[in-house]
């Protein structure tokens, strides 16, 4: 059974990954559920869209 969810495909540069890694365990620190990559970059996405929709910036 196929899912209805967008699922778009990125790449990252080695670097990048090891960062995105790196702020996964430290999303899992304070959090009781399992955590993924996904569920960190949907934060940092909507902590910026926050930020960028409170001071304007474009």
């Amino acid at each position: 059974m196929s899912t209805e969810k967008k699922r778009k495909k990125y790449a990252f540069s080695d670097e990048t990954i090891e960062k995105l890694d790196w702020l996964v365990k430290e999303h899992q620190k304070r959090s009781k559920k399992r955590i993924y990559p996904c569920d960190t970059l949907s934060e940092l996405i909507n902590n910026e869209y926050v930020i960028r929709k409170s001071f304007g910036n474009s």
